[in-house]
């Protein structure tokens, strides 16, 4: 985010998987202001990055605060000076690209599934994504790169 995001533009950057923005950026969810209401899964998204209290605080007062709040409550990843905004969002798809696609995949799909899951059901669940990990090639040039000591080429196979 290299601006403003306020309503659906910061719903909309609620659901990215990683968020960088600029410090001095404007965010808002001015909606229960306005007579309607937030959308997109923001209350369940800011919940869940926030807490509750936060969330309410957001949504009930639709206040303005900056990017450098956003990260300091955990609402973003990082915030930077806005000239940076881009070549650090770059360098971060850059970084990754360059992750093993199968258990990336796996990862996000168990980390939103988290909330709904016993302990013992998330150990299970991820002990078995692993042993589906161990019959990819990935898994294989994975330990390869390691031991050359070079960077893994991942094909997602």
């Amino acid at each position: 985010m290299n601006g403003h995001a306020i309503g659906a533009g910061l719903e909309i950057a609620l659901s990215a998987d990683v968020a960088i923005v600029a410090r001095e950026a404007r965010l808002r969810l001015p909606e229960i202001a306005l007579g309607t209401f937030v959308g997109g899964g923001a209350v369940y998204t800011l919940a869940d990055r926030v807490g509750a209290l936060k969330a309410r605080e957001i949504i009930f007062l639709g206040d303005f605060f900056t990017g450098a709040d956003a990260a300091a409550m955990g609402l973003v990843n990082l915030a930077v000076p806005a000239g940076d905004v881009l070549s650090e969002a770059t360098r971060w798809a850059e970084r990754l690209a360059r992750r093993a696609p199968i258990p990336l995949a796996a990862a996000k799909r168990l980390i939103a599934s988290a909330p709904d899951m016993s302990r013992e059901e998330a150990l299970e669940r991820e002990a078995a994504v692993l042993d589906g990990i161990f019959d990819t090639e990935d898994w294989v040039e994975g330990l390869a790169a390691f031991h050359a000591k070079r960077r893994p080429d991942f094909k997602g196979t």
